[in-house]
């Protein structure tokens, strides 16, 4: 539950009393509606919700990461916890802050410098997000194409 400081982690037995600390140094409590909004968030009702909208984001990714590839885009990594693709530039694309000003002021596409997420390579990155629905995510890439050249 992002920003909602409710979660969970799992470390080794080692690293609990350290890891314990360290939570008590960032929260006290989370708020009582947080708490009761992930009780809920484990019904079946939710979870069936969950998983329809997990498999929504698979098919998305599913066209986006080959249609990137097939424009140049080089993915290191298949996506598999988010809905956003880190995708490297193709060779004849300008440097990451270069192309998402073209892209959007030219193409009307916003996507996120690889910059905005650290510092290897990062001027040869972007992040593009796929929780828009499939027919934006295709005219997206339409737009990419015809920017590309």
């Amino acid at each position: 539950m992002t920003g909602w400081r409710l979660g969970w982690v799992v470390v080794p037995e080692v690293l609990v009393a350290d890891l314990e600390k360290l939570a008590q140094n960032l929260f006290i409590c989370p708020s009582s509606i947080a708490q009761e909004a992930a009780l809920v968030a484990f019904d079946p009702e939710s979870i069936a919700t969950m998983e329809a909208q997990k498999a929504e984001f698979a098919i998305r990714r599913d066209y986006l990461v080959p249609a990137l590839k097939e424009l140049g885009f080089e993915i290191p990594l298949m996506p598999a916890g988010a809905f956003y693709v880190y995708a490297g530039l193709p060779n004849n694309a300008p440097d990451a802050e270069q192309f998402c000003d073209q892209l959007l002021e030219n193409h009307f596409v916003a996507v996120t410098p690889g910059t905005d997420f650290g510092f290897h390579n990062a001027d040869r990155f972007i992040r593009i997000s796929y929780a828009r629905d499939l027919s934006q995510l295709k005219e997206a890439v339409c737009r990419i194409r015809k920017m590309l050249g």
